[in-house]
């Protein structure tokens, strides 16, 4: 349940934002190419944020 409220939250986010699409795709296309084990959620949030930080110190 949580990792759907997750998943929604970041969908709303995406909708809202060009740049985040384009990374939320990018890691969908990443992910797809690399055999990879399965990332968690806290892993996928902890990288999202990541990516929102480094977003921010840019502007």
């Amino acid at each position: 349940e949580e990792s759907r409220a997750w998943e929604t939250g970041v969908d709303e986010l995406a909708s809202e934002d060009d740049e985040v699409a384009d990374y939320v795709h990018q890691l969908e296309e990443a992910r797809d190419t690399v055999d990879l084990p399965e990332a968690s959620g806290e892993a996928i949030a902890r990288e999202f944020e990541r990516y929102l930080k480094r977003r921010t110190d840019d502007t």
